[in-house]
């Protein structure tokens, strides 16, 4: 099966009559297929994160690994006898995070200096917003720094292991175990906030507008203000220990190489990644994402092959919406399938393609509220 590319539709009936309003057609993509790139490490990777034009991945037994296109990898030497749990970027500096509050920032990847975090605790995840660096941990360990260098604990009010933080502009979000999220719009001052579920959250990301959290049971959640979050449906019961974001959307992944794409954090559908092993940390660049995961593992999207394919030119046309499959030559058997929640889809027409390119319409785009559009190949 060859497919990925979605298109989505959204409608809304029009009241008092048959007339409907439509929004501008946006095709919407998802990796389908993804390869593992030699890491030249066994050791487990935790995070990853993504400036001044290259990767940075961390992990166990002072594993750090840089890349500049997210294929070849480097080690960096940031010092001994430290496990790093996560990395973060903004005001042009890296800063990783781990063990014993272990702490340490780089402006290059590559020359590392050690800083005094403030705290003993274990820490899981850094994260840089409008107010500076924000790092979290064991027993609700929060630190802020408006520069990297200095750092100050802060009181969270809980006594959660806090596992992820995220940031928009001027809003802080972290997430922890039984379903914990506080936020700040300072850094220092920490409110708890409703989740919706007790289940444990294990990270966070900031995208389109909102924020997106996951955690243990496919566990979702999303927020458009870091304090009223909706409890959304995966269809999943596995563990999911990060998310990230790219182009097309939002990336989940977790245990048994599971990887989730959404174009809007609401719907989600499964991404084949080729392994079993746990995926911990996700990060996009200018040119690939980044997934990696324990025993070294870590993946980009499969480059498009010769009969990739594509969806170009969503539009409204005479015989209804329609768009342009590009990638097969002419005679390939083409299936299109629509969906309302990506969990169940269902075959729209069979076709055999004409010459390059090709144009479906989909007349009956009026029958549903919501469709997401696929095309495959046997």
């Amino acid at each position: 099966m060859n497919f990925r590319f979605f298109s989505l539709l959204g409608l809304l009936a029009g009241l008092a009559s048959s007339a409907f309003l439509f929004s501008t057609p946006t095709v919407l993509a998802a990796e389908s297929e993804w390869v593992e790139q030699p890491s030249g490490t066994a050791d487990d990777l935790n995070d990853v994160v993504f400036g001044r034009g290259r990767f940075v991945a961390v992990g166990e037994q002072d594993t750090v690994l840089s890349s500049t296109d997210g294929v070849t990898w480097r080690p960096e030497d940031a010092g001994e006898g430290h496990w790093y749990f996560g990395v973060g970027f903004g005001n042009n500096t890296f800063v990783a995070v781990g063990i014993d509050g272990w702490m340490t920032t780089s402006l290059d990847a590559e020359e590392w200096v050690a800083r005094e975090s403030g705290t003993t605790n274990w820490l899981y995840d850094v994260a840089w917003g409008e107010a500076g660096f924000v790092g979290v941990g064991y027993a609700g360990a929060i630190v802020s720094s408006a520069d990297g260098v200095t750092w100050t604990n802060r009181a969270s009010g809980t006594e959660s292991w806090l596992h992820g933080v995220a940031a928009s502009t001027n809003i802080y979000v972290a997430v922890g175990t039984g379903g914990t999220i506080l936020s700040s719009t300072n850094a220092m001052d920490w409110a708890a906030q409703e989740s919706g579920t007790n289940r444990w959250l294990f990270d966070v990301v900031y995208g389109q507008g909102q924020f997106v959290a996951v955690g243990e049971w496919g566990t979702v959640v999303t927020s458009t203000n870091g304090q009223d979050w909706v409890l959304r449906s995966t269809a999943r019961s596995d563990y999911l220990w990060a998310v990230g974001t790219n182009e097309f959307g939002f990336l989940a992944a977790g245990e048994g190489g599971l990887i989730l794409t959404s174009p809007d954090g609401a719907n989600w559908v499964e991404s084949e990644s080729g392994v079993s092993r746990w995926l911990n940390g996700i990060a996009s660049g200018v040119e690939t994402t980044v997934v990696v995961g324990d025993v070294g593992v870590i993946l980009n999207p499969a480059p498009p092959r010769e009969d990739e394919i594509v969806l170009l030119d969503p539009t409204m046309g005479d015989a209804g919406f329609q768009f342009t499959v590009m990638g097969l030559a002419a005679g390939r058997p083409l299936t299109v399938e629509v969906s309302e929640n990506f969990d169940e889809w269902f075959v729209l027409t069979n076709l055999v393609t004409s010459p390059p390119p090709v144009v479906f319409a989909d007349a009956s785009w009026t029958n549903a509220a919501l469709r997401f559009y696929r095309v495959r190949t046997p």
